[in-house]
């Protein structure tokens, strides 16, 4: 039986699928490493005020630090997984920051409110006002994009 020679794109194309393949596994790994490590630290970072009273100041300056990196400071060869990777690790410490004072989350949003002429409890309220932020900083993250991109602009 006669069979065509392959050509070199053929087997660089059969040899990357191979590394591909094998890379899958290690990459996801590498996201939930990274995912857990900044939610343990940040969590760690959350019980340092519970242990030592005064760090308060500390673990504000902490946060903010981290999170004010993570949004602000670019990296220079910035590839999708990268960016993925700090999006991910942002996620993971403020999540961190309910996990870590999350009896004092539910104390604070059980107590009620007054809107107007009406008492509301506070988790009603909170969770309208973190709709509306979420939903805030969509619109702002897709007209941010929308000006970094402007050949992809689906809105032209």
């Amino acid at each position: 039986m006669f069979l065509p020679p392959t050509m070199p794109q053929q087997q660089e194309a059969q040899i990357q699928k191979r590394i591909s393949e094998k890379t899958k596994l290690t990459r996801n790994l590498r996201n939930w490493s990274v995912y857990v490590a900044c939610f343990s630290g940040g969590t760690i970072l959350a019980f340092i005020p519970r242990v030592i009273p005064g760090a308060w100041v500390f673990y504000g300056i902490a946060k903010i630090s981290i999170i004010g990196y993570l949004i602000a400071v670019k990296p220079q060869d910035a590839t999708s997984e990268s960016l993925s990777l700090r999006r991910l690790a942002g996620l993971a410490v403020l999540l961190s920051t309910v996990a870590g004072h999350w009896d004092g989350v539910l104390l604070f949003l059980t107590r009620p409110t007054w809107t107007g002429s009406t008492v509301l409890p506070l988790w009603i309220v909170a969770i309208a006002t973190v709709v509306g932020v979420i939903i805030l900083i969509f619109i702002l993250m897709v007209l941010w994009r929308m000006a970094d991109d402007k050949q992809q602009n689906p809105f032209r």
